[in-house]
């Protein structure tokens, strides 16, 4: 008995040149994805608009390198979310750890800074969830 084969891409097929989804892809480019929520922070002026949209563009890009199914969308959309909490977790813990007196008293007690930063981690996870939609979106347009 012969095992059924996958058929073979038409030359010049999309197909063809994606490589294969897995969760070490998924993850890396979920992790760039990250990086670029991080990034649209940074130009001045424009990070009033790009930086809230940061995790969007982040999911979008990690989206269309990947092109993930509904797992490599979850996967993606929690590693932006975790690269960008984890930032500003590290943050408030830097701030913690060069204050010369003690917690500044300007800073937040330490469940509230876990809120603030359990927040901050559903809204990133969130908005590159809505980017790799788009992304998917965009993907069957374009077909």
């Amino acid at each position: 008995m012969v095992a059924p084969t996958d058929p073979v891409p038409a030359e010049g097929s999309d197909a063809e040149a994606t490589p294969p989804t897995t969760v070490t892809r998924e993850l890396l480019f979920g992790v760039i994805g990250g990086v670029i929520a991080i990034g649209c922070f940074l130009p001045p002026l424009v990070h009033f608009v790009s930086g809230p949209l940061g995790p969007g563009i982040g999911g979008f890009f990690a989206a269309r390198q990947v092109k993930p199914a509904a797992r490599g969308a979850a996967i993606i959309a929690a590693s932006v979310g975790s690269v960008v909490a984890g930032l500003l977790a590290i943050l408030a813990g830097a701030i913690l750890a060069f204050s010369t007196h003690g917690k500044p008293s300007w800073f937040p007690d330490t469940a509230t800074v876990a809120a603030i930063i359990a927040g901050v981690w559903v809204y990133a996870a969130a908005l590159a969830g809505v980017g790799v939609f788009a992304s998917s979106m965009f993907d069957q347009r374009t077909q």
